[in-house]
Order: structure tokens, then sequence, then C-alpha cells
């Protein structure tokens, strides 16, 4: 049992009979009078009575929650909480008080008049998720039954096991950032190599071997040349990205959503959701106070888990960028493509170089978004060496780089949004 904030009508209900029930049976007592006498001892016993049908009725009921595991930022979550009287007595008043930390709202409180023995009821609430992405709880619930008389309160906090949401970080449009062109001719410019597959383009001709169809047959090459041959057709190209964030400790500039870092992961979200729906394959690498490494693979899977990394990463990462860029260099071969995401516009030019020359070696082409957080760093802020503009390193290297300055428009817009969306759900609320 914990404790709660005491109810003033209960307190004084709870009072009134017993000083009325003191009062009669002291009275009884004096005037001789038996009525007086077992009034008194009747309003004692229906107290006690009251408080021993409140507490098993309360140990009696079972709580359950189901909510959805994932959602993505400015969505609404359905959470439903199903109470069970598993006792043999009917309970009364039930509140339920339940929390979802990423709506930056109050609690929310249900109250179940009555709960007949053996039977259930669902209470069910809406929630935005208002807070950006991460992993936010739900609960722990806060219950309080009540007796028959309404002068008892029985309350308990409960912890449901996997009572947490996995908020998704949102794509920006890139086409609003003026990157969709440069993404696009990455993409085309590393498809992998034509080869043999299922596709509609003729790749060219090869000899017919036993098992394989006869409607692939090119019959006035097999005329010609002597033997069977039949069309070998092209399978799509699709690229493999791998897709590097830069979340070491001490790059975070801006606050909330609207920080370089937030840009950053919602512009990887890009990325994915760009890439994943031309059915390309896509990893990841990053360091956000746990270290990230996803193989460049396809699929609905591969969505989930590269935005479950974007949902739990952190601007704590402990491993330099050059560094985590060298050590999964081995993720690259001919045809990759690398794209690299700087939250910040000062780099050091010389382990930035290394890194990437290390794939470059391994036949990966790169490019480069910068998100420019100039305008994020406070005023007072001097570097003791001036380091280099990441695109001027890149431009010397013919690394095609391009800064995201437009994207702190977007974030401003989105922010204004989610405000108008909590300010509706308090309206409604009141």
């Amino acid at each position: 049992m914990t404790s709660q904030e005491p109810d003033p009508g209960r307190s004084w209900r709870l009072g009134l009979l017993i000083a009325f029930g003191l009062f009669t049976g002291l009275l009884g007592v004096l005037l001789r009078n038996p009525q007086l006498t077992a009034l008194g001892e009747a309003i004692a016993v229906a107290l006690c009575v009251s408080y021993l049908l409140g507490r098993v009725s309360a140990a009696s009921i079972v709580y359950e929650r189901r909510s959805p595991r994932q959602a993505c930022e400015e969505d609404w979550i359905s959470v439903e909480i199903v109470v069970h009287n598993r006792g043999r007595l009917p309970a009364w008043r039930i509140e339920v008080k339940d929390r979802f930390a990423a709506d930056a709202l109050f609690e929310r409180v249900d109250l179940v008049w009555r709960l007949g023995a053996g039977s259930s009821q669902r209470l069910v609430f809406e929630r935005p998720c208002a807070r950006g992405r991460g992993v936010f709880p739900l609960g722990p619930l806060e219950v309080t039954v009540s007796d028959p008389l309404g002068v008892f309160r029985f309350s308990r906090t409960i912890h449901l096991p996997g009572a947490q949401v996995v908020v998704w970080p949102v794509a920006l449009p890139l086409e609003s950032m003026g990157l969709a062109r440069f993404f696009a001719q990455a993409l085309a410019g590393e498809g992998e190599r034509p080869r043999p597959g299922a596709g509609v383009q003729p790749l060219g001709l090869r000899e017919h071997r036993a098992g394989q169809p006869l409607q692939r047959i090119h019959w006035r090459a097999s005329a010609r040349l002597g033997r069977l041959v039949l069309t070998e057709r092209e399978s799509p190209a699709l690229a493999r990205l791998i897709v590097a964030l830069d979340l070491e400790r001490g790059r975070l500039r801006g606050v909330g959503r609207r920080s370089n870092v937030e840009l950053s992961i919602r512009l990887a979200a890009s990325v994915l959701e760009t890439a994943a729906g031309a059915g390309h394959a896509c990893g990841l690498v990053a360091d956000g106070k746990s270290a990230w490494a996803l193989p460049a693979l396809a699929g609905a899977t591969q969505r989930a888990a590269f935005l479950d990394a974007l949902a739990h990463l952190l601007p704590q990462g402990e491993t330099p960028i050059t560094t985590l860029l060298a050590r999964s260099a081995t993720l690259a071969e001919p045809g990759t493509c690398l794209v690299l995401v700087l939250p910040h516009w000062f780099v050091e030019a010389g382990p930035l170089v290394d890194a990437l020359a290390a794939w470059r070696a391994r036949g990966a082409s790169i490019v480069v978004f910068v998100v420019d957080d100039r305008a994020l760093m406070a005023h007072e802020w001097v570097a003791p060496v001036a380091p280099d503009e990441a695109i001027e390193v890149l431009a010397q290297l013919g690394i095609p780089a391009h800064p995201v300055g437009e994207a702190l428009g977007l974030a401003e817009e989105e922010d204004e949004r989610v405000r108008g969306l909590v300010a509706g759900t308090k309206g409604e609320a009141a």
C-alpha cells in the first residue's frame, strides 16, 4: 500500500460516523439505554465490515495494459487498461491513474463506479507523442479502491511489465531542404553492376542448360548459332547505403527538437525512408551512448531496427566519428554508398580525410550532409584553434557535401504544430 493525498470528503464522512457511533454508544451506556448502545455497536460493526469488504475486493482486482510498442513523433497512441475482478465480491469506485511520459501532459484518471464479481471493464485513452523521439515509459498505475460505504481508500502502485513505447523520429522532407536531387543522384550512381535476374531489360545471351524454362529461349539466335541459347535479363540494381552519424559527446548545439543532433537524426530517418521506399538496403553506424552497427539490409524488419536505433541514440557517444568510420570500413564494398551526417560545421580535417580515404579505397562512394549549427552556438563560443569548415575540406577531396540550413525552419514549424497539438489536448481535457 502507498499513501496518497487524503480526500476531505471521505475524512469528513469517516470522522462523522466514528463520532456518531462513539456518541450513541457512550450515551446508551450512561443512560442505560440498550437501543442507543446497539446503534453505536451497529455503526462500529458496519465500519469494520465495510473496511474488510473493501480490502478484500481491492486485493482481488487485476490490471492489464495494452499499448503499441512503437509510434512516431506527433502520432497519437491508444492505451487500453483492462480491470479484472477475480474475486467473489463486487468492487466499488475504482480510480485508475496512468501516465505517458511522451505527452508532456497531466496524468489520465478514469473511474469505475462498480465492478461486479468475475467481470471486467476496459478503459481507453489516447495521448500524443509530443516530446519527440525516444523511449518513454507508461505508468506506473496508481489505483484506488473504495469500500461499500465510501469512507476508506485502498491504494496501490502497480508496475506492469513492458510498460514503454519507443517513439521513432519523423523524417524531414528532403524536397523541402533541397536535398532530394543530390540524394537521388547518389542512389542512381551507386547501384550495383547489372546482374542476371528476373528484370525486364535484356542483359545478353547465354547457353541454355537442362531444367531452364523454354520460354526464355531466343529461337533466332539459337538457329543462327546452331545451339540453344536463352535471353539473360538484368536484375534491378539496388543500392547499398551505410548511414554514419556523429553523436560524440560535446557535439550538441541547441535545445530540444531544434538541436543539431535531433536534426541529424531526423535527417538519417529521411535517408532511410527514401532508400527503403525504393527497395534499397540501408545500414547504420553510430555511437550514441551505446554503439550501433547495422549491416546494410532491406525490408520492413531492417527499417524497424533502423528506426529503433535512431530512437535510442543520445548525444553522449564516447567514440569519435573518425574512429567509427575506420572500424566500420569493412562494411564497404564496391557499389556501397556512405551517407555521412555531420551535426557540426567545423571539423578536424586530418582524421576525417584519413577515415573517408579508407572507405574510398574499398570502392565506396561518399555523400555528406552537414547540419549548419553555427546559428545554434553560443555567441561567446571561441575555438582555441580555428577548425576547418567541413564543406571546404570535403570539396578538396571531391566529395559532395550539402549544407542543411533549411532544417532549422522546418523544425520550428514542427514545434509550432506540436505546441498546437498539446494546447488542443489540454483544452479538450479542461
